[in-house]
């Protein structure tokens, strides 16, 4: 982790979908790897910095479609309102006309 923490998170990567800042590539990739280790067979429980890095991406996501509805969002435990927020679980309430955010 040295190079990561030495890296300059606002230099540019090209990815196969075009360039992103260093910074936003980086919690795309924990965004994956939160929502998809917990799709194996043995689930891979996340750490709770990855987990609030990936819930915080998908309230931003949710602040784009529907700003009003980020404090009910808020109100879930980070692991419910990731799985809202990907379909894995219905929403309830306000949020069920605006999740999933990502699928």
């Amino acid at each position: 982790m040295p190079a990561l923490r030495a890296a300059d998170l606002s230099a540019t990567v090209v990815t196969m979908q075009g360039p992103i800042r260093l910074a936003d590539y980086l919690v795309t990739r924990c965004v994956e790897a939160v929502v998809h280790g917990c799709d194996l067979v043995d689930p891979v429980r996340p750490d709770r910095v990855a987990q609030a890095i990936t819930a915080g991406a998908l309230l931003e996501a949710l602040a784009a479609r529907a700003p009003h509805l980020v404090g009910e969002a808020r109100q879930l435990p980070l692991p419910a309102w990731i799985d809202v927020a990907t379909g894995r679980q219905p929403g309830s309430g306000s949020l069920v006309a605006a999740v999933p955010v990502m699928t």
